[in-house]
């Protein structure tokens, strides 16, 4: 037994009323630490030094929707984005290794399901000399990511339209911005074909082949989608939950293949006010908008009818300067451009093609008798019988008033002969109707030059010109070929 005299007895009780003071700080001080990390809006992490996460706050947690246990030690990665977790754990490591600071910014789950943009800090962490891992804290910074994102994918459109790219790509840069900045988000713009409703592909990268491929075979009605509504009401449609939505009941077999479970769509406009397609949003789980969804919805829109808008006007200017005002065929310039460029592939690949020269019969006549308008719809009835009866690879013109041309890729002088009779015949047997009795029959005079590779263009238009002179001073009505090319 050992005994303490009363100086050492009092030096003892001392310390331990030191200690217990010590003790009592210490724990005052952890307190006063763990409630300033739960309590602050900064969402604060540790690792060891082994890198394995082992303390996340409160307000990590709540954001996340998941428990200390299914963050810990690599847990945490299945949160984030997944196109970011590679970079995500590089910058960790290397920094771990260093024992440096570092900055990553990465897209993390919310608890709802969305992925909201992140700045994370770290910091090595020491006791004494020895390193005892990293602390970091997190900040949601995504209103002002997706406010960027949203300006560049702005200015970047906008810049396209006004450089002239091709529509696809400008559709796409819209598409794939607004899915940068919301990363759960899948996106596509469908363009309304006016004479027929359907609603045709504009962009969707991230949606199924099949998918679009279905939907481009549907019109645009109420409730054929959220799509189609909006293509016809001219209102934001929104269905938080496709499966259990009106308007999608009928293609369930194809969301659900798709893996598609709500969907916003916005009536894309001109500037007239008229529909030209529509904007949507789809998402893997039932979701509903929020007040900054609908800002990004119009905007996505209103970008979108920009472009098509100037794309249309684009085309409406190169269609009145490469066709023919009245049969809305090929004009004079760009016919010349084709036969060139024709007579060039038959020099390079010895395969044949065949030059008709056309005229309308008897067209003054028609003119003198009944006058410019009868003529005009003459010309624009034989214009839609020929235009009816071509490939996707020949090319017609109207070269002068009442003379036409056609070049025919691959076709020899006597595929083309053949070609020719069956439009003469199909021109034989039609009446043109002028008011409720008066009719007249139309006929037409066809010349056949063959290119072959030694041909210029003014040879075979020669050539051709006076098989269509033989044709006519033969009695009309009839098809001729280039005194060459006669069987």
């Amino acid at each position: 037994m050992i005994t303490l005299n009363e100086q050492e007895y009092k030096s003892l009780k001392e310390q331990a009323e030191q200690l217990n003071t010590v003790t009592d700080e210490l724990t005052a001080a952890l307190s006063l630490l763990q409630d300033i990390s739960e309590s602050a809006s900064a969402m604060i992490w540790m690792s060891g030094s082994d890198q394995k996460y082992h303390y996340f706050n409160q307000p990590f947690l709540e954001f996340t929707g998941k428990q200390l246990s299914e963050l810990s030690g690599f847990g945490w990665i299945e949160t984030v984005y997944p196109e970011d977790i590679s970079r995500c754990i590089s910058t960790y490591r290397k920094a771990f290794t260093a024992r440096q600071r570092f900055e990553v910014i990465y897209r993390l789950k919310r608890h709802d399901g969305e992925y909201r943009w992140i700045i994370c800090h770290g910091a090595p962490r020491f006791r004494g000399e020895q390193f005892v891992g990293f602390i970091g804290h997190c900040l949601d910074f995504t209103e002002h990511k997706r406010n960027e994102i949203l300006e560049q994918t702005r200015s970047e459109a906008l810049s396209q339209v006004a450089t002239g790219m091709p529509l696809k790509f400008i559709l796409h840069t819209i598409v794939s911005g607004i899915e940068k900045a919301k990363p759960e988000a899948l996106c596509s713009i469908q363009l309304l074909e006016p004479k027929t409703l359907k609603l045709k592909n504009g962009a969707a990268p991230s949606l199924p082949d099949f998918y679009t491929q279905e939907v481009e075979k549907l019109t645009a009605e109420i409730g054929i989608g959220c799509c189609g509504t909006a293509a016809v009401t001219g209102e934001i449609v929104i269905a938080e939950d496709i499966n259990n939505h009106p308007d999608w009941q009928d293609f369930l077999h194809l969301t659900q293949k798709a893996g598609l479970h709500s969907c916003w769509s916005a009536p894309i406009f001109s500037s007239q006010g008229e529909i030209l397609g529509t904007f949507a949003i789809y998402h893997r789980e039932p979701h509903s908008p929020g007040k900054e969804d609908f800002t990004i919805i119009r905007h996505a829109a209103e970008l979108a009818g920009i472009a098509i808008e100037r794309a249309r006007d684009t085309e409406q200017l190169n269609r009145l300067a490469t066709t023919d005002y009245l049969t809305g065929l090929a004009n004079r310039r760009v016919f010349f451009q084709r036969l060139e460029a024709e007579i060039s592939r038959v020099q390079r690949s010895l395969n044949p093609a065949s030059l008709l020269m056309l005229d309308l019969d008897h067209f003054k006549d028609i003119n003198d008798r009944f006058g410019h308008a009868a003529g005009d719809t003459a010309l624009k009835t034989f214009s839609d019988i020929i235009r009816q009866r071509l490939r996707d690879t020949d090319v017609a013109a109207r070269v002068g008033g009442e003379e036409f041309a056609l070049l025919l890729p691959g076709a020899d002088a006597e595929a083309a002969h053949h070609f020719a009779e069956s439009l003469r015949n199909v021109i034989e047997l039609t009446e043109l109707h002028l008011g409720d009795t008066l009719s007249i029959q139309l006929t037409v005079s066809i010349g056949i030059a063959e290119i072959t590779p030694q041909s210029s263009a003014e040879q075979v238009m020669s050539r051709a010109d006076q098989a269509l002179y033989l044709a006519k001073n033969s009695g009309r009505n009839r098809v001729c070929r280039a005194a060459d090319d006669a069987a």
